[in-house]
């Protein structure tokens, strides 16, 4: 064979094999990068039991607003922005956090973008931003729908601290537990077995609490011992006192998606069960309403949300003149032998003078204090000066476990 015909078939063949590995390599990327999920959103969580705050942008101005999976429309509270909002002319009755009940009026919004993703023409009903400072001490412009993540995964990983959104499949799920997703009313839901009963379970990102079971459920669970009621004057209440026309207690046995349910709170509802932040935040999960699953695994690191009305003995309204004592826990507490009483306007607490008296921030201070005793300064009806004195705040507690402080 002639020498060079020899040396241009050597070169044609580790030309052609260089073309094909660059080949091979750019189909790689780009295969790679059509597989690999792109976040669409991605903002940190916090280690606490409240609706999770993302900013949005409104008509191109951003605002905070609580990402909800319990709610399938954007709910606008702040009358700051009816610029924005497109009255129809109709209104309805909407319930808020702590059942309040609002006559609302119905509008539409252009366009609520959400990190990379947009919401086209939602449903909008405004009403008024004070409840939700009220009951959840958060100043908030309203609620991100969960409509918005149809096509989409969302994520919540509270070991890493972050909730995204992506717009690809999520791959190496096998050490994750799967359920079957169902939408009830735009939301997501999941049916578990407790104990006997297939319940079907809402999970709602924007309620505190840990979790809420059928009233019906209740006599059953009780005549064979698998619950306690939290009983005071006749009525079942929470931890903290509250006997707002629902039965409260904790569970003595059983377990839910592989977590125990020994001494964990529930609330009793006469409408659908549901999960809370409180119950989530023991969970890293994913919700793919493309796919209609439900993903989650227990958390590595096992850190559980405080119960702040448990370690401070008081449960807090949250108002712009500062913290009103709205009840005390029943049989004593922290707050009531430091002398407060219901109705108290909380001016400071702690030593910092300049800390707004929000949600976060309570609940940050508390959580700090454990076993110490918390300046405190407060304003009593009919009196003329401000009073002072401590607040001897107990050993951190979990929200995930009050047994050990119900009376029976």
């Amino acid at each position: 064979m002639n020498c060079d015909v020899l040396q241009f078939g050597v070169k044609y063949l580790m030309c052609r094999n260089a073309l094909c590995a660059l080949a091979i390599s750019l189909a790689g990327l780009l295969c790679a990068d059509d597989t690999a999920p792109k976040a669409l959103f991605s903002q940190p969580l916090k280690e606490r039991p409240l609706p999770p705050l993302v900013q949005v942008e409104i008509n191109q101005s951003p605002v905070s607003m609580i990402l909800d999976t319990g709610t399938s429309n954007v709910v606008v509270l702040d009358p700051s922005i009816d610029g924005k909002i497109q009255q129809s002319g109709k209104s309805e009755s909407f319930t808020v956090a702590g059942g309040l009940k609002v006559d609302a009026q119905v509008g539409f919004l252009p366009m609520v973008k959400f990190g990379a993703s947009q919401i086209q023409g939602p449903r909008v009903i405004q009403i008024d931003l004070q409840p939700f400072r009220d009951f959840m001490g958060i100043d908030c412009y309203g609620i991100v729908p969960m409509s918005f993540a149809r096509g989409k995964m969302l994520q919540f990983d509270f070991d890493a601290s972050v909730v995204q959104l992506v717009d690809r499949k999520v791959v190496g799920l096998s050490d994750w537990s799967v359920l079957p997703l169902e939408m009830h009313d735009g939301c997501p839901c999941i049916r578990l077995k407790l104990f006997s009963e297939e319940i079907l379970f809402l999970i709602d990102t924007g309620f505190n609490s840990t979790c809420e079971i059928p009233v019906e459920l209740l006599a059953g669970l009780v005549k064979r011992g698998q619950i306690v009621i939290n009983p005071v004057d006749g009525k079942g209440v929470d931890a903290a006192g509250s006997a707002e026309g629902d039965t409260s207690g904790w569970f003595k046995k059983g377990q839910l998606m592989g977590k125990p349910l020994e001494g964990v709170e529930f609330n009793t509802t006469h409408g659908g069960a549901k999960f809370g932040m409180a119950w989530l935040m023991g969970f890293n999960f994913m919700i793919d309403l493309d796919g209609s699953k439900f993903y989650y695994k227990t958390r590595t690191v096992r850190r559980s949300p405080i119960a702040v009305e448990l370690m401070v003995g008081a449960v807090f309204r949250y108002t712009n003149a500062g913290l009103v004592v709205e009840r005390l826990r029943p049989g004593g507490g922290a707050a009531e032998l430091a002398g407060l009483q219901v109705g108290d306007v909380i001016k400071r607490l702690g030593t910092d003078p300049t800390m707004r008296l929000d949600g976060p921030n309570v609940y940050d201070l508390v959580e700090r204090s454990a076993g110490k005793k918390l300046p405190c300064i407060y304003q009593r009806v009919g009196r003329a000066e401000p009073g002072s004195t401590e607040i001897e705040v107990g050993k951190s507690e979990s929200t995930w476990n009050f047994g050990g402080y119900r009376q029976n």
